[in-house]
């Protein structure tokens, strides 16, 4: 009779758009001090068409695990952008990390039981002592605490029995800076604070919504988000929260997107001129595009950030169609060479 009483069953999902034809799999959750290693594959087939398959499958995937454990969970092509996560055990909580090929931003949202609504959990703030924001403290009822680590490029996260969290990209500007400093200069003048607190003077914006996700040498470059202002809440005389139709809700979701845009033309426009006021010359901005390439805005180009992870893009099929093209060729040269 088994005797542990962390035994727990996580699950996961794709929500993407291309969730039922993009091959992600095999998925491999991994334990370093351990050496577990559980390999994931995907649902079977959803759809079939006499002999042939439709090359549809859920991306819902359950996998087994100890409780109080670090795991890192790694995908055979780029993680999807939007994701539910869900850990059902009897006791502990488990630390899950998520290497991605490039810098990304992302934000965690926790739902209430039976609410299906989620509600963000902000990521941990900077750290200047551990150069990347702060380690989870991993606390009881603390599920949804998160960090980006920017360079090493990975997610992480905690999660509780019983807790829903959903993994979404957030509306922001992605850009990295490169100014004529020295590192030891830098954090003499006051670090990631003082950045911060510049860049949003410079830009007339709150600083909350400043975001440092890496700083690395070259002079200095550093890699930063700015994200959107969430319209406000709308309230009557008697201070009641009044609710809104889905056209208002929508009309005042693209205000705050164009407000963003006008951000970034700042941002752009100040950068040019020599104007932007983060406290040494800027030799360089670049921000992500539309398509999510890097894109030089102003100045020289920056160069790139040392980064461990592969481009596991390239590294497997992007959809489920082409995954079957590859099969169809391989069993083709198979046969010439047998016949």
């Amino acid at each position: 009779m088994c005797q542990l009483n962390n035994i727990g069953m996580l699950q996961f999902e794709n929500l993407d758009k291309d969730a039922w034809d993009r091959a992600i799999q095999p998925i491999f959750l991994k334990n370093e001090e351990t050496g577990f290693n559980n390999t994931i594959n995907a649902m079977m087939d959803h759809i079939w068409d006499a002999f042939y398959t439709g090359q549809k499958r859920l991306a819902r995937f359950p996998v087994a695990l100890l409780t109080g454990q670090d795991y890192d969970l790694e995908f055979s092509g780029t993680p999807p952008n939007t994701m539910r996560f869900k850990l059902d055990a009897r006791t502990g909580g488990t630390k899950i990390r998520i290497p991605y090929p490039v810098a990304g931003s992302f934000q965690v949202g926790k739902s209430a039981p039976g609410k299906g609504e989620y509600t963000r959990v902000d990521n941990n703030k900077w750290s200047d002592e551990e150069k990347s924001q702060g380690s989870l403290v991993k606390k009881a009822g603390g599920c949804g605490e998160n960090r980006f680590v920017g360079i090493k490029n990975f997610l992480e996260f905690w999660i509780e029995p019983g807790c829903d969290l959903k993994i979404y990209p957030k509306d922001s500007i992605q850009a990295k800076v490169r100014m004529d400093w020295t590192m030891d200069e830098f954090f003499a003048d006051g670090g990631t604070t003082r950045f911060v607190d510049r860049l949003a003077s410079s830009l007339g914006i709150d600083s909350f919504r400043v975001k440092v996700v890496s700083i690395y040498s070259g002079s200095v470059v550093v890699d930063f988000a700015i994200e959107k202002e969430e319209p406000a809440v709308v309230k009557d005389a008697d201070g009641v929260v009044v609710v809104q139709t889905a056209e208002q809700i929508a009309a005042a979701e693209a205000a705050s997107l164009e407000a963003l845009k006008a951000v970034k033309s700042v941002l752009v426009v100040q950068a040019s001129a020599g104007t932007l006021a983060i406290g040494a010359p800027v030799m360089g901005l670049e921000a992500k595009n539309d398509s999510g390439a890097a894109e030089l805005l102003a100045g020289d180009p920056i160069p790139a950030a040392p980064s461990k992870n592969p481009d596991v893009s390239m590294l497997v099929p992007t959809s489920g169609a082409l995954e079957f093209a590859y099969a169809w060729i391989a069993m083709l040269a198979l046969a010439v060479n047998l016949f």
